[in-house]
């Protein structure tokens, strides 16, 4: 296979970022139903170029996953660097909102990581050291990395209110999280597999 200059790298280079800034208008407003061939003309690309840069959608949503996933794991990874691991782990997590607040793709990816998550390994990893950290920290042993990635899904339906809602949400969690309890943590409940009995009404 023929090596290419340096001038037709810059130029891969560039298709793939109008691919992806097109990506990222379209299923910021849409969701991930929108097609390749949308996102072709969103981009001004033919399909052909569009498939030589990205060979499916799910390529390029690993792309977009991808991309933010380095960004998690350096989170994490700056948190596991504090000495203060009680702090590291509360600000991570003011981090992780923020970063939501501004991404319109956050639905769309975080979605997309938690259905892939041997792929992503690395940052589930990270944020289970960071909450391992903190459990010497004062955080009750019952609290789990799986509780704080929940808080996260939870909260990000409320980062794009205007009225920053989501931060007073996060203040509460983060002081009940690490706060005293007369009774202990129900059991999480896992994905149910098979279709569950309907109670007559």
């Amino acid at each position: 296979m023929e090596s290419l200059d340096a001038d037709q790298l810059a130029a891969l280079a560039r298709r793939r970022e109008q691919i992806v800034a097109a990506a990222e208008r379209l299923m910021g407003g849409r969701g991930p139903a929108v097609t390749m061939a949308e996102v072709a003309a969103e981009a001004g690309l033919g399909m052909s170029s569009v498939y030589r840069t990205f060979a499916s959608k799910n390529e390029l949503l690993d792309d977009l996953a991808g991309r933010r996933a380095e960004r998690w794991v350096g989170i994490w990874n700056e948190a596991l660097e504090s000495a203060d691991a009680r702090a590291a782990l509360v600000q991570a997590m003011w981090t992780f909102g923020e970063l939501e607040a501004i991404d319109p793709l956050a639905d769309v990816v975080r979605d997309y990581v938690l259905a892939h998550r041997d792929t992503f390994r690395p940052v589930m990893e990270a944020g289970e050291a960071v909450v391992r950290r903190a459990h010497d920290a004062g955080l009750p042993a019952d609290v789990d990395h799986e509780d704080v990635i929940r808080a996260i899904q939870v909260l990000s339906a409320l980062p794009r209110s205007p009225d920053g809602a989501w931060r007073r949400v996060l203040a509460i969690y983060i002081d009940g999280m690490f706060g005293e309890r007369s009774e202990p943590l129900p059991d999480a409940v896992g994905e149910r597999t098979e279709p569950q009995p309907e109670h007559a009404g």
